[in-house]
C-alpha cells in the first residue's frame, strides 16, 4: 500500500479485516448493577456480567473491554449527576465531552466488578451540569482500569 494512496472500502470488504466483537459481540454482552453507594464526592458501583460474547465463552476467559469499562463508568456518572441535581428520573441527556482510558491490568472476573468514581469538578450553568470525574475499575484478580471523563448533563 502506498501511504499517500486513498483507499475506499465497502462494508463487505471490511468484514474480514474488522473485529467480530464490534459488529456482533457488543450486541450480546450485558451487565447489571448490583449496588450503588454515593458518599459526598465519591461514588461506588458493583456490577456483574449477565451475558458474554461469544455466548459459549467461559467465565475464565473473560476480560472487560475498554468499551464496557467506559459504559459502566458513564452509568455511574449519570446516576451521580442526577442525584446531585435532585432528579429522580432520567429525563435529561448526558453527553461525554472527553474521555481517557488506561488499561493497567485486565479485569477478568465477571462478578462484582468494582467501580469507584471520584468527583474532580462539578459546575452548574443554568440547567446544565458540567463534571470531570476519575474512575478506577477493579476486580478481585488484580484487574485495574483507570478512566477520566468530562461530561455534561443538559
Amino acid at each position: 500500500m502506498n501511504k499517500s494512496q486513498i483507499i475506499k472500502l465497502s462494508p463487505d470488504e471490511v468484514v474480514d479485516i474488522s473485529s467480530d466483537y464490534i459488529r456482533e459481540g457488543r450486541l450480546f454482552e450485558s451487565w447489571k448493577i448490583n449496588e450503588v453507594i454515593i458518599d459526598g464526592k465519591n461514588a461506588y458501583m458493583d456490577v456483574s456480567m449477565v451475558s458474554l460474547y461469544p455466548p459459549e465463552l467461559s467465565k475464565e476467559k473473560f476480560h472487560l473491554s475498554i468499551y464496557l469499562a467506559e459504559e459502566m463508568a458513564s452509568q455511574l456518572a449519570i446516576i451521580y449527576m442526577h442525584i446531585w441535581a435532585d432528579l429522580t428520573e432520567k429525563k435529561r441527556e448526558v453527553w461525554m465531552l472527553e474521555s481517557y482510558t488506561k488499561s493497567i491490568c485486565s479485569v477478568t472476573n465477571t462478578e462484582h466488578i468494582k467501580i469507584k468514581m471520584e468527583l474532580q469538578t462539578i459546575r452548574k450553568f443554568g440547567k446544565t451540569i458540567f463534571t470531570i470525574v476519575n474512575f478506577s475499575i477493579r476486580d478481585d484478580q488484580e484487574g485495574f482500569i483507570e478512566l477520566q471523563q468530562k461530561g455534561i448533563l443538559s
